[in-house]
């Protein structure tokens, strides 16, 4: 049994951090089955030429500028897009900074500045973004851990590990209350996946770097694989799946 597209057909999905990496590779993924989609980042000029470049190839994607560790912004962000678009059916929280700071050198605004965007980001969309998908009749909540959120970073800081730990338990937390308003929310942890922000930490002395030889699938991911299993979850095939988290990460974490 496969995904039917046509479920996703007059759907719209917001993907936060959408202008590139994963975040592009999601969006991607859901405009090639007929999702509008609104890609979200903080830098207006990237998000202008990902959205053109993705309408281009798959179909309707709008570019909207915010900064979701800003929940004032954020609050614009979810009432523009209930203004033009009528509602939310699917919300990828994917937005996210790393950084590979020794935890003795991470300085206070670091650890916040980190925490500010990948897990109180992912509270600030989530507060506002599931109420507005419940009031559409419901849908699907993802937000992308990371296997940092199963284990040990072998590539960023503490700071990152531990928001990639909370965005889990929020996701746990938020489906327990949602549900009841059929709206699913899940988790996707990511593994070694081929992007520029992966390739600039291989090439760090900082951390120990992960090649295919680590993955017992012997090749790195592509965004596109977190964009299918973000197309699974929403999908009506795992109607009866919320709470979980999903590691997608070639057997990476087995060992």
């Amino acid at each position: 049994m496969s995904v039917n597209k046509s479920e996703f057909d007059r759907q719209t999905a917001l993907v936060t951090g959408g202008a590139q990496g994963i975040g592009r590779g999601i969006a991607e993924t859901l405009a090639s089955y007929g999702c509008t989609v609104v890609i979200n980042d903080i830098q207006q000029a990237r998000l202008e030429e990902t959205a053109a470049e993705l309408t281009d190839v798959r179909g309707d994607v709008v570019g909207l500028e915010a900064d979701v560790s800003d929940p004032e912004e954020v609050e614009v962000l979810f009432d523009e897009i209930e203004d033009r678009f009528g509602g939310l059916d699917v919300l990828v929280n994917n937005a996210a900074i790393i950084d590979p700071a020794e935890y003795d050198e991470i300085s206070h605004e670091g650890w916040r500045r980190v925490l500010s965007v990948n897990l109180d980001g992912v509270h600030h969309c989530c507060s506002i973004g599931a109420p507005l998908i419940a009031g559409s009749g419901g849908g699907s909540i993802i937000n992308v851990s990371s296997i940092a959120g199963k284990r040990i970073s072998v590539l960023a800081g503490a700071h990152y590990t531990t928001s990639k730990w909370g965005v889990i338990g929020l996701t746990k937390h938020v489906a327990e209350e949602y549900g009841p308003r059929d709206v699913r929310v899940n988790a996707i942890c990511p593994g070694p996946i081929e992007t520029d922000t992966m390739s600039g930490l291989n090439t760090s002395d900082r951390h120990q770097s992960v090649d295919k030889g680590d993955i017992p699938l012997r090749q790195m991911g592509d965004p596109s694989d977190i964009g299918r299993a973000v197309i699974a979850l929403s999908s009506n095939l795992m109607s009866f799946v919320t709470g979980t988290t999903l590691v997608v990460d070639g057997g990476y974490t087995i060992r």
